[in-house]
């Protein structure tokens, strides 16, 4: 390795160190790790995007799903996320606050006439930023949410025929609570795969929740380390220098193909899947997940462990349950993503390890 390339990846894991060691200070405990080690994986994952202009443009960030029971810290986190950006680099950040009565034009925007020319001009709706608060998904109808079907995917929006597109890095934060069940609505299969990460946030110790209880993180000033150029050029890096063996290729194909019926041999499988992850887009995402991660763990090389660590966010929203499964967590006192959870340790306890 030349001693430019060396500078530029030591400089690559001080930013992460700096980023972790603010998010340490905003939110409490093991979460912050959680929360930061999700993020991170999201916004340098080089996830397949365009197939056409600049290489910077032509991958784009991996969106998060934080899936928590209220006041877990959520949507402190990603606002910290958002206070820890350079205001001269302007790395915006906006929040969509989802609701029944939600429209798309309230999410992309729309034209809007100008009494004074006698024209109409496109307002840009709040997902025109680079870090983008989807608060309460579950809340916003599938009509609202599919104006965000497009940005995530392709980071533009099409309006009336013309196309917007978005400045890099273009990184969704959707929150969730999996306990409520009125006034909700169910996630299109569309939708969820969109994201490429399904977080769960853990419960806090005994003795964080004790720190917890007179904290106040009012108090806590973060330091301006998060730039657009620092996402990208770390992003870069990830995308170019970490490297992988055939055998992790096929660790991938082989944990996703184990979630189908007509292809697995797992118990667990059989009898709580009704439809397996079939998604070509997550197989992309799977490989560009596992080498975030594995430059998380300060290596140039993807292993298996890397590949397990992500495999749990990365599939457990893509898994259909059975209507039985279903029927019977919320008296089990468990979420879907629980039982999602329980399908994914069968597979990666049955699949081999290269």
């Amino acid at each position: 390795m030349d001693k430019k390339l060396k500078e530029q990846i030591d400089s690559c894991y001080e930013f992460l160190a700096k980023v972790e060691e603010n998010m340490k200070k905003l939110i409490i405990g093991q979460t912050s790790l959680e929360v930061f080690r999700s993020f991170m994986v999201g916004l340098l994952s080089p996830i397949p995007r365009n197939p056409e202009g600049p290489i910077e443009e032509r991958t784009g960030c991996g969106h998060v799903w934080l899936q928590a029971v209220p006041g877990t810290g959520k949507t402190l986190a990603a606002k910290g996320l958002a206070l820890m950006s350079e205001i001269c680099d302007q790395l915006t950040y906006k929040r969509i606050q989802c609701t029944p009565d939600m429209r798309p034009t309230h999410i992309v925007g729309g034209r809007v006439f100008n009494p004074k020319t006698g024209e109409f001009r496109f307002e840009k709706g709040p997902i025109f930023a680079h870090i983008v608060l989807v608060d309460e998904k579950n809340r916003g109808t599938p009509e609202a949410k599919s104006g965000i079907l497009e940005s995530a995917e392709e980071c533009q929006v099409t309006v009336e025929g013309e196309t917007y597109h978005f400045r890099q890095p273009f990184f969704i934060i959707a929150t969730d609570n999996p306990m409520e069940d009125r006034g909700v609505f169910p996630d299109p299969a569309a939708d969820r795969d969109r994201y490429t990460l399904k977080v769960l946030l853990s419960e806090l110790t005994e003795e964080e929740e004790e720190e917890l209880v007179s904290y106040d993180f009012t108090k806590v000033e973060l330091d301006r380390v998060v730039t657009a150029q620092k996402i990208m050029d770390t992003r870069k890096i990830v995308r170019e220098q970490v490297v992988w063996d055939k055998k992790i290729r096929k660790y991938i194909v082989q944990l996703i193909r184990a979630t189908r019926h007509h292809r697995t041999t797992v118990d667990k499988v059989k009898e709580m899947v009704q439809w397996g992850i079939f998604s070509n887009r997550c197989l992309q995402h799977f490989f560009a997940a596992a080498k975030a991660q594995a430059f998380l763990n300060g290596r140039l090389f993807i292993s298996p462990d890397d590949v397990k660590q992500v495999a749990y966010p990365i599939m457990r929203h893509r898994i259909v349950l059975t209507d039985d499964v279903i029927g019977n967590i919320r008296q089990e006192r468990k979420f879907e993503s629980d039982a999602a959870d329980e399908v994914i340790s069968a597979i990666l306890k049955e699949v081999p390890i290269p």
